[in-house]
């Protein structure tokens, strides 16, 4: 389907706890950039973190390739 959907825990500190896949996308190379892309971007997640206990968030990445300008 050209998305994926991530689910992750960032605890208060901002640290990425979990990553995972929760909706596969078909392809498994656009689902581990996907990963990689939120594995990247977890030093700036601390934004997120408004709870003294670890926080669980989704995310859905989709392509853009063939979408219509």
């Amino acid at each position: 389907s050209d998305t994926v959907v991530l689910s992750f825990s960032i605890d208060p500190a901002g640290t990425l706890v979990t990553a995972s896949v929760t909706q596969a996308s078909g392809s498994p190379a656009l689902d581990q950039a996907a990963l990689a892309l939120l594995r990247r971007a977890a030093p700036r997640l601390k934004v997120l973190s408004h709870s003294e206990i670890p926080e669980t968030h989704s995310i859905r990445i989709g392509s853009i390739i063939g979408a219509a300008a």
